[in-house]
C-alpha cells in the first residue's frame, strides 16, 4: 500500500449564502439598535417630560437623524437648560 499512490480522495464542499444572508441581517439589526440606543441617549440629561417638551424632543429626533445639529434653549429650572442634540456618527 502507499508508495505515492492516491488510495482515498475526499471531497467536501460547504454553501455559505446561508451564513453571508445570517450575518447580513445581524448587521442591520445592529445599525438599528444603535441608532436606537443614540435617539434615547441624546436626551438623558433633560429632566422634562411635560407634553409641550415631548412635543420638542419629538421634532428634534426627527432633524437630528440627519447631519445637522439642534440647539434648545431654555430657562433655568425648566429641566432643559441650554443643550445641543447632535446625534454622533455611528461607527458601524
Amino acid at each position: 500500500m502507499g508508495k505515492g499512490q492516491l488510495v482515498r480522495w475526499y471531497a467536501t464542499g460547504t454553501d455559505i449564502e446561508d451564513r453571508k444572508l445570517a450575518e447580513q441581517c445581524l448587521q442591520n439589526e445592529n445599525i438599528v439598535l444603535r441608532e436606537e440606543v443614540d435617539r434615547f441617549s441624546m436626551f438623558e440629561e433633560i429632566v422634562g417630560s411635560c407634553e409641550p417638551m415631548r412635543q420638542v424632543l419629538k421634532q428634534v429626533t426627527k432633524v437630528a437623524l440627519s447631519d445637522s445639529t439642534v440647539l434648545i434653549l431654555g430657562e433655568t429650572g425648566t429641566g432643559i437648560g441650554d443643550r445641543t442634540a447632535q446625534r454622533e456618527p455611528s461607527s458601524a
